[in-house]
């Protein structure tokens, strides 16, 4: 015997694509450890927002920026990827080298001040419109996330304490992206990306 429970879902879409630094925090519970999943419309800059503060002013968000977007330097600076490059591989290692490809990039935005944090190249190009399944895991400091697309998914993570709870929600910057099935827990949950 089996036993079903459906909702249906709608879909929270940004329609301005000049916006900046457009978020939307759901109402309700704040977490400090946490685990979210949600899928995410990818149009230029979009992703989850988490311990995101009353005010609204202070959050980490995960995003997958595509490499035409306008403000993809600000979001991976090449100066960075070129540090990491030069110390940890060979010049004719380009599968390593992130530069003009789409990103998964981990971010703290303070006041309208983004400092990424981590940032991997995805392993594949996906066009406008792709919907991602996007993971975010909090306990501590230590914040994983994981990203996939249609090829095996793309995990990146970083240490970073500055921001201890908040909201969780969506966020774009410049774009007109959209999620739906947000799925948040009390609890750090395993990764998994289906």
């Amino acid at each position: 015997q089996y036993r079903f429970w459906f909702r249906r879902s709608g879909i929270l879409e940004q329609t301005n694509a000049q916006r900046r630094l457009v978020r939307a925090t759901l109402d309700g519970e704040t977490f400090a450890d946490m685990h979210l999943s949600a899928d995410v419309r990818i149009e230029g800059l979009d992703g989850v927002t988490f311990r995101v503060s009353p005010d609204g002013d202070s959050y980490y968000a995960f995003v997958v920026i595509l490499p035409d977007h306008p403000l993809y330097k600000t979001y991976f600076p090449p100066e960075v990827q070129q540090e990491v490059v030069a110390a940890n591989y060979t010049a004719g290692d380009t599968f390593t080298s992130a530069l003009g490809w789409p990103m998964a990039v981990l971010v703290r935005v303070e006041s309208g001040k983004v400092t990424v944090l981590r940032g991997i190249r995805l392993f594949e190009n996906p066009t406008k419109g792709t919907w991602a399944r996007m993971q975010v895991k909090v306990k501590g400091d230590l914040i994983q996330a994981a990203v996939k697309i249609d090829k095996p998914a793309v995990y990146v993570g970083a240490r970073d304490a500055a921001l201890a709870e908040g909201g969780v929600g969506f966020f774009t910057d410049r774009s007109k992206g959209a999620f739906k099935n947000l799925e948040v827990w009390d609890a750090p949950q395993m990764m998994r990306v289906l």
